[in-house]
């Protein structure tokens, strides 16, 4: 009655009042109108309805793997990550030593690296020992990170 799409107590009692309220020609009931489904129709529904629910199951099953394999996969990687920031670190700390104390600067392995030498050997085609185990140990680091790490419980 006062347009605000909801009906009060006070506006359903007003409607009562009213003499179209009590003529059962004003009224529809649920039997005097067919169904709106038939029985085969409600039953193919259903069947749909249960197909749709196992293959939505199956999906979030799938998908709970895939995330656990992530959790994984996020576990490992943020390891790695520990370790190169802890081997950056490390090396940063023997450049500043080394700074410090006016020694030459060394390789990864803290072998002494003399560049003038390695020059010559580069010029004659030869690399140097050391040189060749570093290239060949960077070779055979993977590319990226393992895909298929074993999933503990």
């Amino acid at each position: 009655m006062n347009e605000d799409r909801l009906v009060s107590l006070e506006e359903f009692l007003k409607s009562t009042d009213k003499k179209e309220f009590n003529s059962p020609k004003e009224w529809d009931t649920l039997d005097d109108t067919k169904p709106v489904f038939t029985e085969a129709e409600l039953q193919r529904f259903e069947a749909e309805l249960r197909t749709k629910e196992e293959e939505l199951g199956r999906r979030v099953e799938s998908l709970r793997q895939e995330q656990d394999l992530l959790k994984e996969r996020g576990k490992a990687l943020e390891a790695q990550r520990r370790e190169y920031q802890q081997a950056v670190l490390e090396m940063s700390q023997r450049k500043e030593k080394q700074a410090v104390e006016g020694q030459p600067p060394t390789g990864p392995n803290g072998e002494l690296q003399f560049h003038q030498e390695m020059q010559k050997l580069e010029d004659q085609g030869a690399k140097a020992p050391v040189e060749q185990e570093v290239q060949e140990a960077q070779n055979n680091l993977p590319a990226e990170p393992p895909q298929n790490l074993p999933i503990h419980t």
